[in-house]
């Protein structure tokens, strides 16, 4: 059964709060955020039952949020209060449970109206600490980069037909460049630098100037979802239904493609997926793409 808000940010609070100072908490926001997401998921639910659903949650997270902030316990008990920093672990795990509730469902294609964007952009504290870290939101793009692995990346054009994002491809790239944790003369290493290289072009992923990438158009579910194709194998059959089924792979070099991405935990973000993440035709592209290439040859 989905839980409801408050049990969230209840969690949360147990989880800010009730630790001694120094002791990090064991339940991660991210979880949080899956747990809401998959209340968009269940069937019967009219699109616009989702929508409505999506917009109320945001704005109760952004109010608990903003009450974290101002230490105001309007959503939760103040005591016990065992941790000095209560208030702004609070207040940090509530943004990244915001960041990653949008992530995840506009991986399951839906947005937040414009009109209801404007409601936020008249209040100082979602311009300051929510508007940077979701810059493509504003720009009518789908993918969101989360917490702190967020850039300030330009906008670009939303593909209609998938759901997913969309970007003007880049300048050439210079394969002397591309980051890869093999060796590019082993089969792995020109897999990783022919997939990188694409993914570069389209926009899909940056350069970060230091060895490593960080996501541009695509979210880290997607980005993931192409590491696994990469590093496991990782391929998309269709079952006995007809529906799109996931085979992963094993051996994710995972602290490698932590570092490769920049600290983003991209092997996180593969196990959250049980099925091909929406958008995922276009990484398939990538793979169709270099298959060909060789084919003519």
């Amino acid at each position: 059964m989905r839980p409801t808000l408050q049990d969230i940010i209840n969690r949360e609070w147990n989880e800010s709060a009730n630790l001694p100072d120094g002791e990090k908490p064991k339940v991660y926001s991210s979880q949080f955020a899956l747990e809401l997401a998959r209340y968009y998921e269940q069937d019967g639910r009219t699109p616009q039952q989702r929508e409505d659903t999506l917009k109320a949650d945001v704005w109760t997270l952004f109010y608990a949020y903003s009450c974290a902030i101002r230490k105001e316990p309007r959503y939760w008990k103040p005591e016990p209060l065992r941790c000095k920093d209560a208030y702004n672990r609070m207040a940090v795990g509530l943004r990244l449970i915001l960041c990653d509730l949008l992530a995840l469902v506009f991986d399951m294609g839906l947005s937040l109206p414009q009109d209801e964007l404007k409601r936020y952009d008249g209040i100082e504290l979602w311009v300051q600490d929510i508007m940077p870290f979701v810059p493509q939101l504003y720009g009518g793009n789908t993918g969101l980069p989360k917490g702190d692995e967020a850039s300030t990346q330009g906008t670009a054009q939303q593909s209609q037909k998938d759901g997913t994002e969309g970007q003007q491809p880049a300048a050439n790239v210079d394969e002397a460049s591309i980051p890869t944790i093999y060796d590019i003369n082993t089969v792995k290493g020109s897999l990783e630098k022919a997939i990188y290289k694409q993914a570069l072009h389209e926009g899909y992923i940056r350069l970060n100037g230091n060895n490593t990438y960080t996501n541009g158009c695509i979210t880290l579910r997607l980005i993931a979802y192409m590491c696994g194709r990469i590093y496991c194998r990782d391929r998309v059959k269709e079952d006995e239904n007809g529906d799109d089924e996931l085979f992963k792979g094993s051996n994710f070099p995972a602290k490698e493609v932590q570092t490769l991405f920049n600290g983003a935990d991209i092997a996180n973000h593969r196990d959250q997926f049980k099925t091909p993440p929406l958008g995922h035709s276009k990484i398939d592209k990538l793979f169709d793409n270099m298959k060909n290439k060789e084919a003519s040859h």
